[in-house]
């Protein structure tokens, strides 16, 4: 045996002992299921994650972890997951374990909080205290990120380190707003080095905090977690909220057992299908893309017994501002339901698919369509074509991806039923990416334009 082929034995054998497994990137959103519970302790309300397992526990003073859908606009499609934060200090814990353990780990998830006064938690680590109904054991902990929301709606920040909680610069988070946070977290005994917006290097058995794309801790000591113990579990956990009126919604998260090198790929904001006349029409948001070489568009009839790839659209491979997509599908489904999802794909093959989106044919030939809003990006007007518009009262509103309104029609309007195009001045408007909302009787339609 060459000297070549003993040094792969020898990493190999090295990894064995060490107990780590070859490292994975997952990714979990919640999918499309509907509940809440609201007592007890349970292992498979969640829909099962990709890796390990899930539990919940809901404690004795209130509260519950509902999967809601549809849910905030900025936390992406499908189902996402709400947990409602008990009167005291009777947990109720939303917990992942038993992932492929490793001595790194880099987690990235959306969340929100809102309501009145509550307190959260988010941990990552391993040990009994990630399946069970106690609180959290520094022995057990790599890191922690406590938010503590108060009355008056501002948002207390703080890691979790070995002599206790330290609070993290003010405006770190705030409450009614969409978070994106990453855990980068090494618990090696050497440094590591990754990418996020430049090379970034993170000492041995330390962490790094980002925010929204801003790192906001850097080289960080660990909680508590031996320097032997390899990560396997993340959870989250509620408390003290008065009247169990303070929420913690999250979703699409993604998390690998290891460092990840560049920042986790690509995020999806927004996808949305409609019926316009005799074709479908696919429009869908990035927020973020690395790597990405594109989406596949997938489709699956009423009476198809699989999936079938009827087209593609390539991707902007990388970059860090909003891009809008769409697509037309010109050869739709003639009745019945239709679901579409987008299988993204990256530059070396890796692959994941978004939250399926359905719509039912002949339900939209009745209910009248409104095509994409044009031009986009806009600056200083946009244009809102629509056409078939049942004669009935309509409301029209543009909001920001949270939901405070930017603009508003008059309450209620008629619109005329052979078609036309509504033209609104945006100048003045907040730039980014912004929601034109149609709600006519008990049907609501958002589609997602992007300002620059």
């Amino acid at each position: 045996m060459n000297a070549s082929a003993w040094l792969s034995v020898l990493l190999f054998l090295q990894i064995i002992s060490s107990g780590e497994c070859t490292s994975q990137p997952w990714n979990y959103n919640f999918g499309t299921v509907v509940d809440s519970l609201a007592t007890g302790v349970s292992t498979s309300f969640l829909p099962s994650p990709p890796v390990g397992g899930a539990r919940i526990r809901i404690g004795s003073q209130g509260g519950s972890v509902a999967l809601v859908s549809p849910g905030h606009n900025a936390l992406g499609s499908g189902s996402e997951l709400h947990l409602h934060a008990p009167s005291g200090g009777s947990l109720n814990k939303v917990q992942f374990h038993s992932i492929p353990q490793a001595s790194a780990f880099t987690i990235r998830l959306s969340f929100l909080i809102n309501g009145a006064a509550g307190t959260y938690y988010v941990f990552t680590g391993a040990g009994a205290c990630f399946q069970n109904n106690s609180g959290f054991s520094s022995a057990e902990v790599f890191t922690g990120l406590r938010l503590i929301l108060d009355s008056t709606g501002a948002v207390t920040a703080a890691l979790r380190e070995p002599s206790g909680w330290t609070t993290l610069p003010p405006g770190t988070c705030r409450s009614d707003t969409v978070h994106t946070l990453e855990l980068y977290c090494n618990n090696r005994s050497n440094s590591v080095t990754y990418t996020h917006d430049s090379s970034c290097v993170l000492a041995a058995h330390c962490l790094d905090l980002w925010i929204d794309g801003r790192r906001v801790a850097h080289d960080r000591a660990k909680t508590g977690l031996p320097d032997t113990t390899l990560i396997s579990a993340f959870m989250f956990y509620a408390a003290y909220s008065p009247g169990n009126s303070s929420c913690f919604s999250v979703d699409d998260i993604d998390y690998t057992n290891d460092i990840a090198s560049v920042p986790l790929p690509v995020e999806l904001s927004s996808f949305t299908i409609r019926d316009v006349g005799t074709q479908t029409r696919l429009q869908w948001i990035t927020e973020t893309e690395l790597n990405n070489h594109g989406f596949t568009i997938e489709r699956r009839c009423e009476s198809d017994a699989s999936w079938r790839d009827i087209g593609f659209v390539p991707g902007y491979g990388d970059t860090q501002a909003p891009q809008l997509y769409s697509w037309t599908d010109s050869a739709p489904c003639t009745s019945g339901q239709v679901c579409y999802r987008l299988r993204q794909v990256d530059r070396d093959g890796a692959f994941s698919f978004s939250e399926v989106e359905c719509i039912e044919i002949d339900a939209g030939l009745q209910g009248g369509r409104f095509d994409a809003p044009w031009p986009q990006p806009a600056r200083e007007v946009i244009h809102l074509p629509y056409d078939r518009v049942p004669t009935e009262t309509v409301s029209i509103r543009i909001t920001t991806l949270t939901g405070v309104t930017v603009a508003m029609l008059s309450e209620w309007r008629i619109l005329p039923a052979d078609g036309g195009v509504i033209t609104l001045p945006c100048a003045a408007w907040p730039r980014g990416v912004l929601l034109y909302i149609l709600e006519r009787g008990n049907t609501t339609k958002v589609t997602p334009f992007i300002l620059s």
